[in-house]
């Protein structure tokens, strides 16, 4: 899909979308926290990425940002996820999009020296078709030559009930500090 069908797409699920100037690469100034209660129509240049806003503003949106390259972790978390809802390719590791039934907060849960990030409330992810940066040893970003892709059979985003996602996942021996018996956010 290009990269105009992938944003309306988002956009028609309610999905909260900001431009990031290429040269910042996933850093933003502070001026994008507006966009957390504010839906941002702004058009995104094609030369430019952008960035996928979780949260209240976009439907109760949850990104759960899988830092790791093997999928078959994901498919025992998530079964059958490629067909169920959005899922991209980062350059390393794989978002899952699921809208949730109640609100989440960003955290780590961790295991096995894997780790998943929830992006929610407050935080965003770089959304697909964009080019992907790593950082270096002085933290500086450059382009890794990898883009965010769409793997996912779908690019519906499932709706999900909370309790079941995160009762799954402490099931599964996930653990982290932003959650209390994996059913209550602390």
């Amino acid at each position: 899909e290009n990269r105009e069908g992938i944003v309306d797409n988002l956009r028609k699920q309610g999905v909260n979308l900001k431009g990031i100037r290429m040269n910042q690469g996933k850093r933003q100034d502070d001026g994008w926290k507006k966009w957390q209660t504010e839906t941002c129509d702004e058009e995104l240049p094609i030369e430019d990425n952008f960035m996928v806003i979780g949260g209240k503003i976009s439907n109760g949106l949850v990104v759960f940002d899988c830092d790791f390259q093997d999928f078959k972790i994901i498919e025992k978390l998530f079964p059958n996820i490629l067909n169920q809802t959005l899922v991209i390719q980062t350059g390393n590791g794989y978002h899952i999009y699921l809208f949730l039934d109640k609100p989440c907060t960003n955290f780590k849960l961790k295991k096995d020296g894997k780790i998943i990030e929830t992006k929610a409330e407050g935080g965003y992810v770089i959304g697909p078709s964009s080019k992907h940066f790593d950082k270096d040893e002085n933290s500086q970003y450059y382009l890794s030559g990898k883009v965010y892709k769409i793997i996912s059979n779908v690019t519906t985003i499932k709706s999900e009930s909370y309790d079941n996602i995160f009762s799954r996942l402490g099931r599964n021996g996930w653990k982290g500090s932003g959650i209390k018996d994996f059913g209550n956010v602390t």
